[in-house]
C-alpha cells in the first residue's frame, strides 16, 4: 500500500518538473485574474462612493464659502479695551463698557471697560501689595526698568501711530445725545507720531533722573550741635493719578505717570472717558515690560463717578489732579477735596506739562534724619 502511494507522488513530481516555466506562469496568471476580478469590482464601487463623498464636500464648501474679496460682506471685529490691574487685563467687575463713536461717520470704533468702585479697590490692593518691593529696588535698577519701557514703546511706535492716528485727540472728546463718547478721525498720522516720540523722550528723561534727583532735592542741613542732619526724598506709597482731557493725551499721561514711578511709588491711574485708548494702549506695552505686576494699574471710566472714591480711599496716600482741573473746581471740587481732607491725603495740583526733576518731589515725602557726629 505504501509503495503505491509513494509511486503516485513520484510521478506527480516528475510531471511538474517536466512542465515549462511559461505553462506554470500562465496557470498562475489565470488564477490571479480569476481572483482579481472581484477586487476590481470592489475598487470600482469604492471609487464611486468616494466620488459621491467628494461631490457632497464640494457642494457644502460652495454653500458655506465667504467671498473674501468683498470687504462689505464681512463685519469688522472691533477691539474691546479692558482694564489693567496687577499685570492682567480683566473686564470690569460690573460688566459695564462704553462705546467710542466716530463724530464724522457715526460708526462704532471701539469699546472700553467702565470701571466701578470695586475695580478701584482691586487696583489699590494690587498697588499696595507691589509697592514695598518696588520701593526697595535701587534707584539705578528702577531707572533701568523704566528705560526698558521706553525701548518697547520705541519698537511699537509705528503700531501706536497707526492706532492713535485714527483719532483726533487734538479736538478733545464730545458726548452725543445718547451719552456716548465720540471722537473725531484725524487726517494723517504725523501728529500722532510726533506725540508718541515726544512721550518716549519724556519717559527716557525721567528714567535718567531715577538715581540723580535725590542729590538735587535732598540736602545736608546746618544745625547747632554735634549732629549731622540730612533731608532725603522717599516715596509716598500708593499714588492715584486722574488724567483729564488734553490736546496731547499720551504725552500728558506719561508726564504725570513717569515722575510718580521714578521715586518708587505704585500708581492707580484713571484715564478720561473721552480718550481712554492712549492709556490702555500704553498698558499693553507695560504688560510685557520689566515693571512688576501691580506697580501700574490703569482704569477707564467716568471721572465724576470715581473721583470722590479716589480721594476718600484711605489706602491711597496722594492723588494727582494736575491734568484734570475741573475736579478741584465748583461743587464737585468741594466734595472731592473734602473727601481728601477727611483721609488726610495730599492733593497734587501742579502744572500738567511741567518736565522737571522737582516734579518727582510732588510724589515724595521728605524724610529728615539726625545722626551724631563721631569722634
Amino acid at each position: 500500500m505504501f509503495n503505491k502511494i509513494f509511486h503516485k507522488i513520484y510521478k506527480w513530481i516528475l510531471s511538474v518538473a517536466k512542465s515549462s516555466p511559461r505553462d506554470r506562469g500562465s496557470a498562475q496568471n489565470s488564477r490571479s485574474e480569476e481572483d482579481g476580478s472581484g477586487d476590481e469590482n470592489e475598487n470600482v464601487s469604492e471609487s464611486n462612493n468616494n466620488g459621491d463623498e467628494e461631490n457632497k464636500n464640494i457642494a457644502f464648501k460652495n454653500a458655506t464659502a465667504i467671498t473674501r474679496n468683498d470687504s462689505a460682506s464681512r463685519t469688522t471685529v472691533l477691539k474691546t479695551y479692558k482694564l489693567f490691574i496687577k499685570g492682567e487685563f480683566p473686564r470690569s467687575e460690573s460688566g459695564r463698557s462704553f462705546p467710542v463713536m466716530s463724530v464724522e461717520t457715526g460708526e462704532l470704533i471701539a469699546h472700553a471697560a467702565k470701571a466701578s468702585r470695586k475695580d478701584l479697590r482691586a487696583a489699590v490692593e494690587a498697588a499696595a501689595g507691589a509697592h514695598p518691593n518696588w520701593a526697595k529696588k535701587t534707584a539705578f535698577n528702577r531707572g533701568q526698568i523704566l528705560y526698558r519701557v521706553a525701548e518697547i514703546l520705541e519698537t511699537r511706535a509705528e503700531s501706536f501711530a497707526t492706532e492713535l492716528g485714527r483719532f483726533n485727540y487734538n479736538s478733545g472728546g464730545d458726548t452725543n445725545e445718547n451719552g456716548r463718547t465720540t471722537i473725531k478721525s484725524r487726517q494723517g498720522q504725523n501728529t500722532a507720531k510726533q506725540e508718541i516720540f515726544n512721550a518716549i523722550d519724556c519717559w527716557v528723561w525721567y528714567a535718567g533722573w531715577a538715581d540723580k534727583y535725590s542729590a538735587i532735592t535732598g540736602s545736608a542741613n546746618p544745625v547747632s550741635g554735634p549732629y549731622f542732619n540730612f533731608t532725603t526724598p522717599e516715596p509716598m506709597g500708593v499714588v492715584g493719578i486722574i488724567i483729564g482731557e488734553s490736546q496731547t493725551p499720551l504725552l500728558t499721561l506719561i508726564n504725570r505717570l513717569a515722575p510718580a514711578l521714578v521715586s518708587g511709588n505704585s500708581v492707580v491711574l484713571l484715564a478720561p472717558e473721552s480718550v481712554p485708548l492712549p492709556a490702555i494702549t500704553l498698558s499693553e506695552a507695560l504688560a510685557v515690560s520689566d515693571i512688576p505686576p501691580g506697580v501700574v494699574n490703569i482704569l477707564t471710566g467716568d471721572t465724576a463717578e470715581l473721583a470722590t472714591h479716589f480721594l476718600s480711599h484711605k489706602n491711597i496716600n496722594a492723588v494727582d489732579i494736575s491734568s484734570c482741573p475741573k475736579i478741584g473746581a465748583g461743587e464737585m471740587g468741594e466734595e472731592v477735596l473734602g473727601a481728601a481732607a477727611d483721609s488726610i491725603k495730599r492733593v497734587i495740583n501742579s502744572s500738567a506739562d511741567e518736565q522737571s526733576p522737582y516734579a518727582i518731589t510732588d510724589f515724595c515725602e521728605m524724610k529728615t534724619v539726625w545722626h551724631p557726629v563721631g569722634k
